[in-house]
């Protein structure tokens, strides 16, 4: 308890923004994954609820903070001027989709979504998480035990159910995850839903826990290590391809610069062996004609069947099919409107007879999902602020640093994924969060938060 008075008293006051900024950080990363409000019936409403709770809170904050410390009267011209790319692009971004939304034929949508709470009013929470966190966040390594914590909190959960259970009372009475796909539509893990959501989820903080293992000082990094486990663990019982194909990629073009000098070039040559011949055994792959393995071997052979990836090929093909034209293909939709370019209904019988249905609502690819919404216009912009942080990544002078690293690493990670998973206010909060820390780290050293002890 004093040592945590002897911090207060240490605060800079002038920076209360960033302590504000931080603060947020800390609750995205440890709170948001395991705040809900109700069962998995209404879980996506619920998340939604809670980061408006969040982003209010958090602009009322760093307003305040900025009047307190007056820097709310330093010219904004200026600042912005400091700003890297991607943050210059990403106003851009939310101002096409605003008028994507004011063109749109489907008004009564756009503001909230179809029913995925995905609408205009989240993609403008997303991008003030990204840039609040751009200007004022910065990482500190008390963020790696947070993550550590939250995500064994959420791995206990996900086990308890795996074994059968109930925690939390998130099945209807009598169901358990067992009975996905079989007396429910869809599967269901955790505190994020479906477990397409869980996938992504780990694609994010996975990273951050090997982070949190080797940068983690004394028996801290063992929290973080005994996370990391469980939570691999976890992604594997989940069975979806996309998130562990996304680790593993990701790892490949970024874990080499966890090293320095010779063995950074080493493993680089060997991410390079391994991926050739990874992609040569795909390609002569000769096992069984079903399953992830054999499909990625036709489709290298250039055999693409619609019933590919959970049926992903034939739902791509109806999303290219309705991407519009002239203006619609331009501005798209608006934002929240995916489902209206979608007629397909899966159905098959359970076990006991009765049909289940399941409607196609998304193209199962974020970039897909942004062409239909927001037209090329916005999907070239986020394309391009994506690929501005990468170059800003690539320039700085800080890229070898570790933390850095790590936080692109969970980007790329997550960016990989996102070609076979749609957006969601359950989990892209915290990929949006990370990419303003990502921004943030980018943008150079920042003052420290608190003053030298007797000063």
């Amino acid at each position: 308890m004093k040592q945590l008075s002897s911090v207060i008293n240490r605060i800079d006051i002038h920076r209360l923004p960033e302590v504000a900024a931080l603060l947020f950080a800390g609750l995205m990363l440890g709170f948001f994954p395991l705040a809900l409000i109700s069962d998995y019936g209404t879980l996506t409403r619920g998340k939604f609820l809670i980061l408006a709770f969040m982003c209010c809170d958090m602009l009322a904050a760093l307003l305040l903070a900025l009047l307190w410390t007056r820097r709310i009267r330093q010219p904004l011209l200026p600042a912005v001027r400091d700003w890297l790319p991607a943050q210059k692009l990403l106003p851009l971004f939310w101002l096409l989709a605003l008028i994507s939304a004011l063109a749109s034929p489907y008004p009564d949508l756009t503001l909230l979504g179809s029913g995925r709470w995905d609408g205009l009013a989240a993609l403008t929470m997303y991008v003030f998480i990204t840039l609040s966190l751009a200007a004022f966040g910065r990482w500190q390594d008390g963020l790696f035990d947070l993550t550590a914590v939250s995500s064994l909190l959420l791995s206990g959960i996900c086990l308890w159910q795996l074994a059968g259970g109930n925690p939390l009372g998130l099945y209807p009475a009598g169901l358990t995850y067992a009975d996905g796909g079989h007396l429910y539509a869809g599967r269901f893990l955790g505190t994020v839903g479906n477990v397409d959501m869980l996938s992504a989820y780990w694609c994010l903080i996975l990273p951050l826990l090997l982070g949190g293992m080797l940068l983690l000082p004394g028996r801290r990094r063992w929290l973080a290590a005994a996370a990391l486990l469980l939570g691999c663990g976890v992604e594997a019982a989940a069975d979806v391809s996309s998130g562990p194909l996304a680790l593993v990629l990701s790892s490949l073009l970024l874990g080499p610069l966890l090293l320095t000098g010779r063995p950074r070039r080493l493993a680089y040559l060997a991410s390079v062996l391994l991926l050739g011949a990874a992609v040569l055994a795909l390609y002569l792959y000769q096992g069984p004609e079903q399953g992830t393995w054999w499909e990625l071997s036709r489709a290298l052979r250039g055999d693409l069947r619609d019933e590919f990836g959970s049926s992903r090929i034939l739902i791509w093909k109806e999303a290219w099919a309705g991407r519009g034209q002239g203006w619609q293909l331009l501005l798209g939709s608006g934002p929240g409107t995916r489902i209206t370019h979608f007629s397909t209904v899966f159905e098959r019988l359970d076990e006991s007879g009765a049909t289940l249905r399941a409607a196609v609502d998304s193209s199962h690819n974020e970039y897909l999902d942004q062409l239909l919404e927001l037209g090329a216009a916005g999907l070239l912009v986020y394309v391009a602020a994506l690929t501005a942080t990468a170059v800003s990544f690539l320039k700085s002078p800080g890229r070898c640093d570790r933390r850095t690293v790590i936080l692109a690493w969970s980007i790329t990670a997550y960016c990989l994924q996102a070609l076979f998973n749609f957006s969601s206010v359950v989990i892209s909060p915290l990929f949006w969060a990370l990419w303003g820390l990502l921004l943030a780290r980018l943008r150079g050293p920042a003052p420290p938060l608190l003053r030298e002890a007797g000063a």
